[in-house]
């Protein structure tokens, strides 16, 4: 439920325990408890003047605990609603974001509330100083309410700041102190007991929309492995070079249709056609003569998925290229790729137009 709806829920529920009417009644309140709390006596104090319940109910409280409550929100809840689709928050802790206006005036009403009741009721505050694996929950200021209680930290983060390990933990000796002050006491030193029952919550999983969300993540990780993992590339078995030689044989001898088919499928279709590929040859390449000479110049340079260029696993091999019409040598560089089925396809093949020696 929401803030609101829960302290209704809970305030109703509090009303219809018997035992509640025959003593005072403390709250010992951790985290979101906090501000359950304080809507509910905020509630209380709008209903005193007509609901005779409500008024008797408030006047038997006495004393409250908050113990790493977030009084002004929590930048996790913040954060937990810019990822409501992954962690589907609860309407409750929806309404935790940091500085949220309805928190704000939750603290400001009930400041002005425990002013008014100050002879009447008394606080202790709790604060954690540590961190959880996931970070701080609620920082020191979101702790402090801007009551007339000054907080008290504990060596503990938000969890185990409400879990204390034995009865000489700070935080379980100072709230039982707290407690304790005005009760009247047994013979062997303990406070009197009352007769409670025991209250059982019982929250629904929901699991219909949970599954349909983990479903649709898993669906969207696969998705996103698939199409981006560079993992998935696989170095082919055969050696670039091996591939490279058996295409530059197919093109020395002027057989460029079956080069042209060594083609990479997204090379060729940013060239466009087999025509345009042969008439660059014809171009750049022929007027050069026929090749007396290559060697390769280098080691191949493997680059996973470049910026620029589409997903895969490219190797670039650069020869020394003579021309029986040119003086001096040309770098000449072919460029490999693996897609997503494993092997080479030519995606380049450049010669670069300034002469080097040989």
């Amino acid at each position: 439920m929401a803030l609101q709806d829960r302290a209704k829920n809970v305030l109703e529920v509090l009303f219809a325990e018997e035992a509640l009417r025959k003593a005072p009644t403390f709250f010992v309140c951790h985290s979101l408890g906090g501000l359950l709390i304080k809507q509910i006596l905020l509630s209380l104090k709008e209903q005193e003047e007509r609901n005779p319940e409500a008024r008797d109910f408030l006047a038997k409280i006495k004393k409250i605990v908050f113990i790493a409550t977030p009084h002004s929100g929590s930048r996790k809840a913040t954060l937990l609603g810019q990822l409501s689709f992954l962690v589907w928050p609860s309407a409750i802790a929806r309404s935790l974001v940091a500085n949220d206006p309805a928190l704000r005036q939750i603290n400001v009403s009930y400041r002005g509330l425990a002013d008014d009741r100050r002879a009447l009721l008394s606080h202790r505050i709790f604060y954690e100083t540590q961190e959880t694996l996931l970070g701080g929950i609620v920082d020191e200021a979101s702790s402090d309410p801007g009551l007339h209680a000054e907080p008290i930290p504990i060596d503990a983060n938000h969890i185990t700041i409400a879990k204390p390990r034995d009865r000489s933990e700070l935080v379980y000796m100072r709230t039982r102190e707290f407690l304790m002050e005005g009760l009247p006491q047994a013979s062997e030193g303990r406070a009197l007991p009352l007769d409670l029952p025991v209250l059982s919550h019982d929250r629904s999983w929901n699991l219909l929309p949970k599954v349909a969300r983990l479903g649709a993540l898993i669906a969207a990780a696969a998705t996103a492995y698939f199409y981006f993992s560079p993992d998935r590339f696989i170095r082919p078995n055969g050696e670039p070079q091996e591939f490279a030689r058996s295409y530059l044989k197919l093109f020395d001898r002027g057989d460029f249709q079956a080069a042209w088919d060594l083609w990479d499928p997204l090379a060729k279709k940013g060239l466009g056609s087999y025509e345009t590929y042969r008439q660059l040859v014809e171009d750049n390449i022929r007027p050069l003569g026929p090749i007396t000479s290559r060697t390769f110049a280098g080691t191949p340079t493997e680059l996973v998925s470049p910026s620029g260029y589409p997903h895969g696993l490219y190797d670039g091999l650069t020869y020394k290229t003579k021309f029986a019409n040119a003086s001096d040598c040309r770098a000449e560089v072919v460029t490999l790729r693996s897609g997503t089925v494993p092997g080479w396809r030519v995606f380049g093949h450049q010669l670069s137009p300034m002469a080097i020696p040989c």
